[in-house]
């Protein structure tokens, strides 16, 4: 046995003796977390189009391992047009001769998320640790697929990283027009072990905010959607959060509008809700502004002060954590589920959070109280009183269950880091960052700055996890400009360095917001690095460009390049913008500083698009066209020019940059 490589605890078969091709062995360390590789002689998966591999599985494989065996066969077949046989329970005497892939199965000592790659011989063991759920699969409905959230797929993301490791495949896209390999009839591979964890434990999740609307040029399927999830290794284990602190109004500010939710009126307590609103028809989330149609007192937010909320919430969260939920709370905003179903499972070896987080509204609370506590906060920061409030309610739930924990945001008013309060263990915070918007050197810094305090003062001590929005141009124009059609904001490379620092700094779990068909390949840099922060992002962006394009992929390349120094450049800001530079200045003037979007203005935006910078990007599409060679290669260009380039020419002409012809 080669010094270092743990010995296999499976044999290729009875007659068969471990196998010592051994002649690499890499150890990588990145923080708390070890990814192991030990590389082997090769084995060919197929010859000259013949199968010369099977797929095996146990006799009562998990979905993560059913999932794993039908992925394989269906990139193998791509690849090679072969068809690997799938077996259940044994191989067969006429697959004596041939190389076994185990999928799934040998699990032992493993936990969370972990998967395992190894070659012994003529054997290749696919497995990993996986919830346990040996319910039936069917390749062809979605809805029988692992779950996406709250489950460990091990022996599902040891085949994706064989298929990416050892066979070249990317999955690049959210339909199959997005993936890429190479064809070839022999299919032979490089034996290599890799037992690999991810370090963000927490989550993983891509939120693509094009899914319903009527805009979107391409509609993804519900079974492509979910393969897209699961080939990029998203998940749920804990700590998640959105906007939901809406129960507490259903109980205690009146009887909803909606039946359900009626009926978890108790009385009216008042001194739950934020004063200071009283007639003035504040802002409040549609969730609350139907069920109270009308209501010109509805208060936007709790008060943070009152020992009533604090205990009310407590006890949702003890409920969630002995696995039921409430009317109206996370997971039941309809109130038409069951309130004994557990809508936030526990998962095994994972600490539990609820969420808690109030609406998206502004509008703190204004009573006496809740200003003498902490007299400093104002309508930029009130993040003591709010973080005080959610320190309060994790206390006084742990007082009765020590493990249940609540989750929360720091969220524009709350971003900053609240120096006057001591956070307990039991809580878990998820920092909103508006990274798109960080070309504005004041942006940055000032989001940076509060992002760092999070890190260097928590990071060791609780789960620190990030909502990212990935946004650009598009985002503004369509929400604070009349929908114009913008100069493309495009940054992958910045995108990566921005990642590989969050990750070095130990972040947890990360989700984000995505107009997928504008900023997709910022999305898969993020979720590459967040899924393994040792990857290089010049390395994933070369490899894509070269894959998706070809021959062309050097000047879709330089095509990106070219946008990404139009758009993230400081010098775009105009020079009142930054005259005081200790406020973030628009297009509008001053901005909340920790909620900058809004900064591209038609009048700011197609300063980017010079004529000659748009003279260059048209020749180098051009380029790209005479050189894609294979039908994939010619849609996925025509994909990038439908999606960015034909709105892009039709803004340079609406905006009179580029005259008519006579």
């Amino acid at each position: 046995m080669v010094k270092g490589c743990a010995e296999p605890r499976w044999r290729n078969r009875q007659d068969s003796t471990f196998d010592m091709r051994v002649f690499k062995k890499t150890i990588i360390t990145l923080g708390v977390w070890t990814l192991t590789w030990c590389v082997w002689g090769d084995l060919t998966l197929v010859r000259d189009g013949r199968p010369e591999a099977v797929i095996l599985l146990g006799h009562q494989p998990t979905r993560s391992a059913q999932m794993g065996a039908f992925e394989l066969q269906h990139h193998v077949k791509l690849i090679t047009g072969a068809v690997l046989p799938i077996r259940r329970g044994q191989f067969q005497e006429a697959d004596r001769g041939k190389v076994i892939i185990r999928i799934g199965g040998d699990n032992s000592g493993l936990s969370g998320e972990t998967s395992v790659v190894k070659f012994n011989g003529d054997t290749i063991l696919l497995a990993g640790h996986d919830t346990s759920d040996d319910r039936t699969v069917d390749y062809a409905k979605p809805e029988t697929f692992p779950a996406v959230e709250y489950t460990c797929k091990g022996s599902l993301y040891a085949v994706y990283d064989f298929l990416e490791n050892q066979c070249g495949v990317r999955f690049y896209g959210m339909d199959e027009l997005g993936t890429t390999y190479r064809e070839r009839k022999t299919l032979t591979v490089k034996g290599a072990d890799r037992t690999f964890t991810p370090p963000l434990d927490a989550f993983r999740v891509v939120y693509d905010d094009d899914r319903y609307k009527a805009s979107c040029k391409v509609k993804i399927s519900e079974r492509d959607r979910v393969l897209w999830q699961l080939r990029w290794r998203q998940n749920l284990c804990f700590g998640l959060v959105n906007h939901n602190q809406y129960s507490v109004y259903f109980a205690h500010w009146g009887r909803a509008k909606d039946p359900r939710l009626a009926k978890a009126f108790i009385e009216k307590r008042a001194d739950i809700f934020a004063k200071g609103f009283e007639g003035k028809g504040a802002g409040v989330d549609p969730i609350l502004s139907r069920n109270y149609p009308g209501d010109k007192d509805l208060p936007p937010q709790l008060c943070y002060s009152c020992g009533e909320a604090v205990s009310y919430y407590a006890r949702e969260a003890l409920t969630y954590y002995r696995g039921g939920n409430v009317l109206g709370g996370w997971g039941n905003f309809s109130g038409g589920v069951p309130t004994d179903k557990a809508v936030i499972p526990r998962m095994e070896g994972k600490p539990f959070f609820y969420p808690l987080q109030g609406g998206d509204t502004g509008g703190h609370c204004l009573c006496e109280r809740c200003k003498a506590r902490f007299p400093n906060d104002d309508q930029d920061n009130v993040s003591n009183n709010k973080f005080q409030f959610i320190a309060d309610v994790a206390r006084k739930a742990g007082e009765t269950e020590p493990k249940a924990g609540i989750s929360t945001l720091a969220y524009i008013q709350t971003l900053r880091y609240p120096d006057r309060v001591v956070l307990p263990d039991n809580v878990s915070v998820q920092l909103c960052l508006t990274v798109y918007s960080w070309w504005h050197p004041v942006s940055r810094q000032k989001q940076m700055a509060a992002y760092n305090e999070w890190i260097a003062k928590e990071a060791r001590r609780r789960p620190i996890t990030l909502w990212t929005y990935l946004f650009s141009t598009y985002w503004d124009a369509a929400h604070h400009f009349g929908n114009y059609k913008p100069f493309p904001g495009l940054y992958p490379w910045k995108t990566g360095e921005l990642f590989k620092q969050f990750t070095r700094d130990g972040i947890r779990g990360w989700f984000t917001e995505v107009e997928m068909q504008y900023n997709q390949l910022e999305a898969y840099v993020a979720a590459k690095i967040c899924f393994d922060p040792s990857l290089d992002p010049d390395q994933i962006l070369d490899e894509y460009f070269a894959a998706m394009y070809g021959e062309a992929g050097d000047a879709v390349k330089a095509f990106y390049r070219e946008m990404e120094r139009a758009y993230w450049n400081p010098g775009n800001c105009p020079p009142e913008w930054l005259r005081d530079t200790s406020k973030v200045i628009g297009p509008k003037g001053s901005k909340r500083p920790y909620w900058d979007t809004g900064l591209h203005s038609p009048e700011v935006n197609w300063t980017l698009g010079t004529p000659e910078r748009m003279k260059k990007l048209a020749e180098l599409l051009e380029t790209a066209r005479t050189r894609v060679a294979t039908p994939r290669e010619k849609a996925r260009l025509e994909r990038l020019v439908d999606w960015l380039w034909t709105d892009t020419l039709e803004g340079y002409r609406e905006h009179g940059l580029v005259k008519p012809a006579p």
